[in-house]
């Protein structure tokens, strides 16, 4: 069920007969993913490693499940959320970072046009922006004088008040941002994991079985569209007041094909959807014929992590098995 492959299996390149290195892990190594496997050549692990196990660290399910069960780096990979919330004056969408723990204001430029920071960062990044775009229009002491003034008469301003400073031609604007919330708009889709994770799956489970199978890979691995409704967020399966330390992929007959669920942390689950469906034979476990084929990768003992097989006959219960792969 799980044997090696003389191409790798994701851009069909010869493979080298003597497999080394530590393998491409299904599931990223960030997020505690030990099912490594080695029918995939060094350009693809690469391409993964940079462009697409990311992901999982950029998912805000993700990294809230981390912080609940107290593993992992959430407070570093918050940092790399996008954050927006709403200028309490104009109502203008404000973009807006994690920082030692705070959002506070993203620091943008344009050329000597204008600054917008969070005033912490007023000394160090404002002042030497101002120092640049003012350049030689006035001495150093007097752009110090003026900047003093500036320092303390911003110090009386209310949220939307505004100070002028004819010496320097710079209006300074005290701001106050309300709504602070997640930019939905500009995460990043983490269907191209989905989409790596499921494909590795079903490449061992029976590679023949669906043409779904090559849709998945040329958009893990190209970034290719899929069709709408391949990889759904599946709400109805999360439960993220209940993670636990284990991820799962599951494939099992709906009414109208087959689906299959790849779940993160035990509830934080991507749903794929294939229009044929399923009846597997597990030649490796003498013949079974199984209407649910599942993998738990189980972290419960960060230093000993272990891998089920689960197979489901019909009328039948779930049975588990440790896999050595």
């Amino acid at each position: 069920m799980f044997d090696y492959y003389p191409k790798c299996i994701f851009c069909f390149c010869e493979l080298p007969k003597d497999r080394k290195g530590v393998g491409e892990h299904v599931y990223p190594k960030s997020i505690y993913g030990c099912w490594r496997i080695y029918d995939v050549c060094d350009n693809c692990m690469k391409f993964f490693g940079d462009e697409v196990d990311q992901l999982a660290t950029k998912n805000p399910q993700i990294i809230k499940a981390m912080e609940k069960l107290g593993i992992g780096k959430p407070e570093k990979y918050y940092e790399q959320i996008p954050f927006v919330g709403e200028d309490t004056n104009d109502g203008r969408a404000i973009q807006m970072v994690y920082r030692e723990g705070n959002l506070r204001t993203k620091t943008t430029k344009k050329e000597d046009k204008f600054i917008e920071c969070p005033e912490k960062d007023w000394e160090n990044i404002g002042v030497a922006w101002l120092r640049k775009a003012i350049g030689k229009k006035l001495s150093e002491e007097e752009l110090n004088k003026e900047i003093d003034v500036l320092r303390e008469s911003y110090k009386q301003l209310t949220p939307g008040e505004e100070l002028y400073s004819a010496k320097l031609g710079y209006r300074t604007r005290k701001r106050q941002v309300k709504n602070p919330r997640i930019d939905s708009d500009t995460l990043p889709s983490i269907s191209p994991l989905v989409a790596k994770i499921a494909y590795s799956f079903l490449i061992y489970v029976d590679p023949l079985m669906f043409e779904e199978d090559d849709i998945l890979r040329r958009h893990a691995r190209y970034g290719e569209l899929l069709p709408e409704y391949t990889i759904n967020w599946c709400s109805d399966a999360d439960h993220s007041d209940k993670v636990d330390r284990f991820h799962r992929i599951v494939i099992y007959a709906g009414l109208l094909g087959t689906l299959l669920d790849v779940t993160f942390f035990g509830s934080i689950t991507w749903r794929v959807v294939f229009k044929k469906s399923i009846s597997y034979e597990l030649k490796g476990f003498n013949n079974i014929k199984a209407t649910h084929v599942a993998l738990v990768i189980d972290f419960s003992d960060i230093n000993s992590k272990t891998k089920w097989l689960g197979i489901q006959e019909e009328n039948r219960k779930m049975e588990y098995r440790e896999l050595i792969i």
